[in-house]
């Protein structure tokens, strides 16, 4: 109850188009009348959102377009500045929390492991592994969670612009993340683009090396 306390005011501390708005009251089990619900129990309503996941849509077509690429990256990043403004870190960005309005306008979801960054210090490992900084892989007893959240924007952006992501997991012995590791950062586009037959636009490959 208390965990799902916190991610309601959360939700409703946020106020941005690109970020799910909650949609009434928190609800407990006395509010609900459901003797099934048990004392830990609650529930609050968000809005609507009939557009599907994007991560559905990326696996239906593939690569997107640059232009479209950029569209939902504008309002990723809208969504996720407006959090970081707040002071609140998403903590488990991934594809299958960005949802569609009935318009394809992108909102963020899901902010059940979100914090406080004043909050954060010694805050349990926690994410989607494939999306998961490198500090957060090694288990530091530390991290910047807004970075945290960085990298996982970059691991997304390559998602959509390749089709793919762009290694397992941000561990040192991870075939493709090893040269990101070492810096060599040459050896990793080479790889890709070996994989891909393709060659990737140079503002491409700058952004995403700076994100992670």
């Amino acid at each position: 109850m208390q965990q799902f306390e916190k991610e309601y005011r959360i939700q409703n501390h946020l106020d941005h188009k690109n970020l799910c708005k909650v949609e009434g009251p928190l609800l407990t089990p006395a509010d609900l009348k459901y003797p099934r619900l048990n004392s830990n129990g609650a529930a609050f309503a968000v809005e609507s959102l009939s557009g599907g996941q994007l991560f559905d849509f990326v696996s239906f077509s593939g690569a997107f377009e640059k232009d479209l690429t950029q569209y939902y990256m504008r309002q990723f990043l809208a969504g996720l500045n407006h959090m970081h403004k707040k002071s609140i870190a998403h903590r488990d960005l991934k594809p299958e929390n960005l949802l569609l309005s009935d318009e394809f306008e992108l909102k963020i979801i899901d902010f059940g492991f979100s914090e406080n960054k004043l909050s954060c210090a010694n805050m349990k490992w926690c994410g989607t592994e494939a999306y998961m900084s490198p500090q957060l892989m090694a288990r530091a007893p530390k991290t910047d969670v807004f970075k945290d959240d960085i990298f996982a924007l970059g691991v997304i952006f390559f998602i959509l612009m390749v089709g793919r992501p762009p290694f397992v997991s941000a561990m040192k012995d991870d075939r493709y993340y090893k040269p990101i590791y070492k810096g060599l950062y040459k050896e990793f586009w080479k790889a890709q683009e070996n994989m891909s037959g393709t060659e990737f636009d140079e503002e491409f490959k700058q952004l995403f090396t700076m994100m992670v």
